[in-house]
Protein backbone atom coordinates (compact mmCIF):
# COMPACT_ATOMS: atom_id res chain seq x y z
CA UNK A 1 0.00 0.00 0.00
CA UNK A 2 1.00 3.24 -0.94
CA UNK A 3 2.55 5.61 1.88
CA UNK A 4 0.42 8.77 2.23
CA UNK A 5 1.93 12.06 1.84
CA UNK A 6 3.02 13.92 5.05
CA UNK A 7 1.74 16.96 3.67
CA UNK A 8 -1.43 15.42 3.28
CA UNK A 9 -1.89 14.19 7.27
CA UNK A 10 -0.80 18.43 7.82
CA UNK A 11 -3.55 19.46 5.21
CA UNK A 12 -6.53 17.29 6.90
CA UNK A 13 -5.45 17.75 10.79
CA UNK A 14 -8.18 19.88 12.27
CA UNK A 15 -7.44 21.06 16.32
CA UNK A 16 -11.37 20.61 16.89
CA UNK A 17 -11.27 17.16 16.02
CA UNK A 18 -8.08 15.92 17.84
CA UNK A 19 -9.22 18.16 21.30
CA UNK A 20 -12.88 16.64 20.43
CA UNK A 21 -10.95 12.87 20.79
CA UNK A 22 -8.56 13.45 23.57
CA UNK A 23 -10.50 15.53 25.93
CA UNK A 24 -8.26 14.49 28.85
CA UNK A 25 -4.54 16.56 28.88
CA UNK A 26 -1.62 14.35 29.05
CA UNK A 27 0.16 17.05 31.31
CA UNK A 28 0.23 15.89 34.82
CA UNK A 29 1.85 19.04 36.38
CA UNK A 30 1.73 22.28 36.11
CA UNK A 31 4.85 24.46 34.79
CA UNK A 32 6.43 25.57 38.02
CA UNK A 33 6.81 28.93 36.23
CA UNK A 34 5.06 31.24 33.59
CA UNK A 35 7.28 33.09 31.02
CA UNK A 36 6.78 36.31 33.39
CA UNK A 37 7.85 34.51 36.18
CA UNK A 38 10.89 32.37 35.29
CA UNK A 39 14.22 33.40 37.25
CA UNK A 40 16.51 34.75 35.50
CA UNK A 41 19.87 32.74 34.52
CA UNK A 42 21.98 34.85 36.93
CA UNK A 43 22.36 35.55 40.30
CA UNK A 44 20.14 38.47 41.52
CA UNK A 45 21.20 41.14 42.96
CA UNK A 46 19.97 40.38 47.01
CA UNK A 47 21.77 36.82 46.32
CA UNK A 48 24.63 38.32 49.30
CA UNK A 49 21.69 39.04 51.54
CA UNK A 50 20.35 36.01 50.41
CA UNK A 51 23.28 33.74 51.19
CA UNK A 52 24.21 35.19 54.22
CA UNK A 53 20.80 34.52 55.63
CA UNK A 54 20.83 31.12 54.35
CA UNK A 55 24.59 29.98 55.98
CA UNK A 56 23.40 31.54 59.45
CA UNK A 57 20.37 29.72 59.35
CA UNK A 58 22.64 26.68 58.25
CA UNK A 59 24.24 27.74 62.04
CA UNK A 60 27.99 27.96 59.44
CA UNK A 61 27.71 24.34 59.13
CA UNK A 62 28.61 22.69 55.26
CA UNK A 63 25.28 20.33 54.95
CA UNK A 64 26.81 17.90 52.91
CA UNK A 65 26.27 14.51 54.47
CA UNK A 66 29.24 13.36 56.65
CA UNK A 67 31.03 17.49 56.30
CA UNK A 68 29.14 19.67 59.37
CA UNK A 69 32.42 21.37 58.85
CA UNK A 70 31.96 24.39 60.76
CA UNK A 71 32.66 27.81 59.43
CA UNK A 72 31.77 30.73 61.11
CA UNK A 73 35.08 32.95 61.88
CA UNK A 74 34.71 36.24 59.92
CA UNK A 75 37.63 34.77 57.64
CA UNK A 76 36.25 31.35 57.64
CA UNK A 77 33.05 32.53 55.93
CA UNK A 78 34.50 32.86 52.33
CA UNK A 79 34.89 29.53 52.33
CA UNK A 80 31.31 28.63 52.91
CA UNK A 81 29.10 28.48 49.95
CA UNK A 82 25.27 28.90 49.32
CA UNK A 83 24.49 25.97 46.24
CA UNK A 84 21.60 26.24 43.30
CA UNK A 85 20.85 22.59 43.35
CA UNK A 86 18.91 22.82 40.08
CA UNK A 87 21.91 25.44 38.85
CA UNK A 88 19.53 28.10 37.80
CA UNK A 89 21.00 30.42 39.96
CA UNK A 90 18.03 33.29 40.08
CA UNK A 91 15.66 30.04 41.91
CA UNK A 92 16.51 31.37 45.14
CA UNK A 93 13.81 28.84 46.92
CA UNK A 94 14.74 27.54 50.50
CA UNK A 95 14.55 24.48 48.58
CA UNK A 96 16.54 25.18 46.19
CA UNK A 97 19.70 26.36 48.02
CA UNK A 98 22.41 24.15 49.86
CA UNK A 99 25.32 25.58 52.18
CA UNK A 100 28.29 23.88 51.46
CA UNK A 101 31.61 24.36 52.12
CA UNK A 102 33.98 25.29 48.97
CA UNK A 103 35.34 21.54 48.80
CA UNK A 104 31.80 20.09 48.46
CA UNK A 105 30.62 22.85 46.27
CA UNK A 106 33.19 22.09 44.19
CA UNK A 107 32.58 18.47 43.67
CA UNK A 108 28.97 19.44 42.07
CA UNK A 109 28.36 19.14 38.54
CA UNK A 110 29.59 22.18 36.53
CA UNK A 111 31.49 23.27 39.52
CA UNK A 112 34.80 21.89 38.78
CA UNK A 113 36.10 24.98 37.99
CA UNK A 114 35.86 26.14 41.84
CA UNK A 115 39.08 23.77 41.90
CA UNK A 116 41.18 26.49 39.88
CA UNK A 117 40.56 29.50 42.14
CA UNK A 118 43.05 30.88 45.40
CA UNK A 119 40.17 29.79 48.02
CA UNK A 120 40.04 26.24 47.01
CA UNK A 121 43.59 25.82 47.50
CA UNK A 122 43.71 27.87 50.67
CA UNK A 123 40.76 25.72 52.32
CA UNK A 124 42.98 22.39 51.43
CA UNK A 125 45.55 23.65 52.92
CA UNK A 126 44.23 24.76 56.39
CA UNK A 127 41.93 22.34 56.94
CA UNK A 128 43.03 19.33 55.66
CA UNK A 129 46.56 19.61 54.36
CA UNK A 130 49.55 20.09 56.74
CA UNK A 131 48.05 23.80 58.13
CA UNK A 132 45.20 21.25 59.25
CA UNK A 133 47.77 19.05 60.73
CA UNK A 134 50.18 21.65 62.32
CA UNK A 135 46.96 23.68 64.18
CA UNK A 136 46.21 20.32 65.93
CA UNK A 137 49.31 19.95 66.96
CA UNK A 138 50.08 23.58 68.58
CA UNK A 139 46.31 23.22 70.02
CA UNK A 140 46.73 19.62 71.52
CA UNK A 141 50.12 20.63 73.17
CA UNK A 142 48.77 24.36 74.39
CA UNK A 143 45.63 22.63 76.06
CA UNK A 144 47.98 19.99 78.01
CA UNK A 145 49.63 23.17 79.08
CA UNK A 146 52.99 22.36 76.98
CA UNK A 147 55.04 24.43 74.95
CA UNK A 148 54.57 23.04 71.56
CA UNK A 149 57.14 20.45 70.33
CA UNK A 150 58.03 18.46 67.15
CA UNK A 151 58.95 15.36 66.70
CA UNK A 152 62.54 15.54 66.00
CA UNK A 153 63.50 18.51 67.51
CA UNK A 154 65.49 21.11 65.85
CA UNK A 155 66.54 23.61 68.96
CA UNK A 156 69.87 24.52 68.88
CA UNK A 157 72.38 23.72 71.68
CA UNK A 158 73.51 27.19 73.35
CA UNK A 159 75.49 26.35 75.76
CA UNK A 160 78.87 27.89 76.16
CA UNK A 161 81.38 25.70 74.83
CA UNK A 162 84.88 26.30 74.49
CA UNK A 163 86.11 24.62 71.09
CA UNK A 164 89.60 25.64 69.66
CA UNK A 165 89.59 28.08 72.53
CA UNK A 166 87.08 30.51 71.53
CA UNK A 167 83.28 30.57 73.23
CA UNK A 168 80.07 29.62 71.12
CA UNK A 169 77.59 33.21 71.04
CA UNK A 170 74.49 32.99 73.08
CA UNK A 171 71.43 33.29 70.77
CA UNK A 172 70.47 36.67 69.83
CA UNK A 173 66.59 37.05 70.60
CA UNK A 174 65.51 36.97 66.88
CA UNK A 175 67.36 33.86 66.75
CA UNK A 176 65.40 32.27 69.89
CA UNK A 177 62.02 33.38 68.23
CA UNK A 178 63.07 31.80 65.21
CA UNK A 179 63.54 28.87 66.89
CA UNK A 180 60.37 28.58 69.09
CA UNK A 181 58.27 28.92 65.60
CA UNK A 182 60.38 25.72 64.43
CA UNK A 183 59.79 24.19 67.74
CA UNK A 184 56.05 24.36 67.27
CA UNK A 185 56.94 23.16 63.49
CA UNK A 186 55.13 26.70 62.36
CA UNK A 187 55.05 27.96 58.56
CA UNK A 188 57.00 31.40 58.52
CA UNK A 189 58.41 33.41 56.59
CA UNK A 190 61.28 36.14 57.98
CA UNK A 191 62.27 38.93 55.84
CA UNK A 192 63.70 41.42 58.76
CA UNK A 193 65.26 43.55 59.28
CA UNK A 194 63.69 45.49 56.57
CA UNK A 195 60.16 43.82 56.46
CA UNK A 196 57.97 41.22 59.17
CA UNK A 197 58.29 38.30 59.98
CA UNK A 198 55.23 36.47 59.01
CA UNK A 199 53.48 33.17 60.49
CA UNK A 200 50.85 31.93 58.40
CA UNK A 201 48.31 30.42 60.74
CA UNK A 202 44.62 31.17 61.80
CA UNK A 203 43.01 32.55 65.01
CA UNK A 204 43.40 29.16 66.60
CA UNK A 205 46.61 29.96 67.22
CA UNK A 206 45.81 32.92 69.17
CA UNK A 207 47.22 31.20 72.86
CA UNK A 208 50.73 29.97 71.18
CA UNK A 209 50.85 33.92 70.07
CA UNK A 210 49.57 35.05 73.29
CA UNK A 211 52.61 33.25 75.27
CA UNK A 212 55.10 35.17 72.80
CA UNK A 213 52.95 38.18 73.39
CA UNK A 214 54.23 37.85 77.70
CA UNK A 215 57.73 37.33 76.56
CA UNK A 216 57.39 40.60 74.82
CA UNK A 217 57.27 39.66 71.17
CA UNK A 218 54.24 40.76 69.99
CA UNK A 219 52.55 39.42 66.90
CA UNK A 220 49.06 40.69 64.92
CA UNK A 221 46.66 39.00 63.47
CA UNK A 222 44.83 39.57 59.86
CA UNK A 223 42.52 37.27 58.22
CA UNK A 224 43.60 38.11 54.74
CA UNK A 225 47.50 37.67 55.43
CA UNK A 226 49.66 39.61 52.63
CA UNK A 227 51.65 39.00 49.86
CA UNK A 228 54.30 36.73 51.90
CA UNK A 229 51.45 34.60 53.12
CA UNK A 230 49.79 34.29 49.32
CA UNK A 231 47.19 36.18 51.45
CA UNK A 232 45.87 33.22 53.33
CA UNK A 233 45.39 34.27 57.17
CA UNK A 234 48.67 35.09 59.03
CA UNK A 235 50.81 36.36 61.95
CA UNK A 236 53.40 39.50 61.51
CA UNK A 237 55.76 41.00 63.84
CA UNK A 238 58.59 43.36 63.02
CA UNK A 239 60.51 42.24 66.59
CA UNK A 240 63.11 41.67 67.67
CA UNK A 241 65.02 42.91 64.59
Amino acid sequence: MARRPLTDAYDTFALDEFFEHFRRSQVREKPRWSPSTIPVASYTDDFDEISSRTRAAARWRCQEAGCDRLLAASWERRYLHVHHRNGVKGDNSPENLAVLCIEHHAGQPGHAHLKNGRDYHEFIELFKGAGAVQRERVLSALARGERPTTTSPVRRSYTSERTNGANDSLPTPRQRLVDRLREANLTFKDHRPKGCLWVIGDESLKPFFDELRNDGLPFTFTPRGGSTTGHRPGWFTTCPR
